[in-house]
């Protein structure tokens, strides 16, 4: 029997059956996302803040921006042009933060006189999101905001 196997009557041995494992299988890779000191899940590279209540600057009013984040500053960044002016918003998490309120709200215009950081008001992980109560410096642009106090209410989510 076995020398039947390896011999035919036309001299060709045939090609013994080849078993193939099953290919791995390898689970589904994690969606891309941060991992901050200021919550315990992935915070997603891209996330959306709006702008309420902002009674002075009524130009904010109502505005949504993304924010990316950028892994050369470890900061998610945004920017939103009301007229002419362009205004730059950056959210981070200090490193060595213990919850979520420790995330920080850094603007940047040539309007602003002054810091613009601002510590989060309200936060939290699951579901994500993040308050910002924010008094900003008195701006030099008249036709953007009047009067000398500037507070406006930030959200930000996934």
């Amino acid at each position: 029997m076995i020398s039947s196997f390896f011999s035919s009557p036309s001299g060709l041995r045939p090609t013994p059956p080849v078993c193939h494992p099953p290919p791995p299988v390898f689970p589904p890779p994690p969606p891309p996302g941060v991992l901050t000191d200021c919550c315990p899940i992935l915070i997603p590279l891209t996330l959306t803040m709006v702008v309420t209540n902002n009674l002075f600057c009524p130009g904010f009013t109502g505005q949504s921006l993304i924010l990316t984040y950028d892994g050369g500053i470890g900061k998610w960044e945004g920017n939103l042009t009301i007229g002419t002016r362009a205004f730059n918003w950056k959210l981070s998490c200090p490193s060595g933060s213990t919850g979520p309120l420790e995330w920080m709200l850094q603007t940047t215009s040539v309007c602003q006189q002054g810091p613009g950081l601002n510590q989060a008001s309200t936060a939290s992980c699951d579901p994500f999101l993040i308050t910002f109560n924010v008094i900003m410096p008195q701006l030099a642009c008249p036709e953007i905001c009047s009067g000398f106090v500037r507070n406006w209410r930030a959200d930000i989510t996934f």
